[in-house]
C-alpha cells in the first residue's frame, strides 16, 4: 500500500505539471476535482486508440472485485453477529447460504442507491476520508490500545472505541457543514488558465482573482472555530488517538480484572513489564494475577 500511495503521488504532480497552466475544472472542462485523472488519461492518449478503454476496464474490473469482497465480508459479520443470534436452531448449509445470498443482494441495492446521495456531499475523496476517519481510525486505537497497553480491559476496549467514534462525528460533521457553507476553504496549489485555447467563453487572470476575493470576502464574515479547520486527512489518526484516551481513562477507572497473556502485547513493550514477566518461560504470572502485568 506504500508503494500504491506512493504511485499516487507522482501521478498527482505529474497531472498538475500538466494543466498548472490549464486547469481543467476553472476551463469547464470537468465540473469537479474527481474528473481530473480520467480527463488526463483521455486526453494524453487520444493518439494511442485503445489505451482510455484499458484504462477504465482495469478501473472497473478493481472497483468490482473490491467491492464483491466487501460485500461477501459484510454479509459473513452480519450473519454471524447479528441475524445468527435469533435462530433457535442451527440453520443448515444451504439455508445459510441462501441468507448470505439475501444479504449481499440488500446491501448491494443499498448502495448503489447511496451512490446518488454520495454525488450530493461533494467530491469523493473527502467523503471517503470522513468515512474512514469514522470507522477506521477508532478501529486502529482499538488494536493499539490493547497490544500495547496492558492495564486495558474491555470495557475501557468498547467505551474508548464509542468515544472515539463520536469525537470524530462530533468534529466531522460540523466542519463539513461549514465547508458546504463556504466557510472553510482548503487552499490549493496555484492554478492558471492562460494556457488554455477557450473558444466560447472568455475567462481571464482578473476575472479569477474577482472571483477568488469575493468568495473570500463572503466567508471572513464568519470565522468558524479553529478546532474545526482541522484538514480532514488527520480525522483516522485523531480518531486513533482519542480512543486510546478514552480506553486508558475509563479502564484505570474500572476495577474489573485487566490480566493479559504476554502472547497477546506487542514485543517493543516487553521490556517496559515488570522483570517477573519477560521471560517466556513465566507467562504464566501474567495469567494468575492482574497486578504483574497489568
Amino acid at each position: 500500500m506504500s508503494v500504491v500511495q506512493t504511485l499516487c503521488v507522482f501521478v498527482g504532480f505529474v497531472v498538475y505539471a500538466k494543466y498548472k497552466d490549464c486547469d481543467p475544472l476553472t476551463s469547464h472542462k470537468i465540473s469537479k476535482h474527481d474528473q481530473i485523472f480520467p480527463y488526463f488519461v483521455t486526453d494524453i492518449s487520444t493518439s494511442v486508440p485503445g489505451i482510455s478503454g484499458f484504462f477504465l476496464a482495469a478501473i472497473s474490473s478493481g472497483s468490482l472485485s473490491s467491492m464483491s469482497s466487501n460485500l461477501n465480508a459484510l454479509s459473513g459479520v452480519i450473519y454471524k453477529d447479528i441475524l445468527y443470534l435469533f435462530f433457535k436452531k442451527k440453520p443448515s448449509d444451504k439455508s445459510s447460504s441462501g441468507i448470505l445470498k439475501v444479504i449481499v443482494l440488500v446491501v448491494g441495492t443499498l448502495c448503489t442507491c447511496l451512490v446518488f446521495t454520495i454525488g450530493l456531499l461533494g467530491e469523493i475523496l473527502p467523503i471517503s476520508v470522513l468515512i474512514v476517519g469514522f470507522t477506521q481510525g477508532p478501529l486502529l486505537g482499538l488494536f493499539t490500545l490493547g497490544i500495547l497497553f496492558p492495564k486495558a480491559n474491555s470495557k475501557g476496549a468498547f467505551y474508548g472505541t464509542l468515544g472515539g467514534f463520536i469525537s470524530i462525528v462530533s468534529l466531522a460533521l460540523p466542519a463539513k457543514f461549514y465547508e458546504i457553507r463556504g466557510f472553510i476553504k482548503y487552499p490549493t496549489k496555484p492554478l492558471s488558465v492562460i494556457g488554455c485555447a477557450l473558444s466560447n467563453q472568455t475567462l481571464t487572470e482578473t476575472s479569477l482573482t474577482t472571483f477568488n476575493s469575493t468568495i473570500l470576502n463572503d466567508s471572513v464574515s464568519f470565522q468558524p472555530p479553529s478546532i474545526f479547520k482541522i484538514v480532514f486527512y488527520y480525522y483516522p489518526l485523531l480518531g486513533a488517538i482519542m480512543t486510546i484516551i478514552f480506553g486508558l481513562i475509563i479502564s484505570y477507572m474500572s476495577k474489573s480484572d485487566s490480566s493479559v497473556d504476554r502472547k497477546l502485547l506487542s514485543p517493543l513493550i516487553y521490556n517496559c513489564l515488570p522483570e517477573e514477566c519477560r521471560d517466556e518461560e513465566k507467562m504464566s504470572c501474567v495469567q494468575e494475577t492482574s497486578q504483574v502485568c497489568g
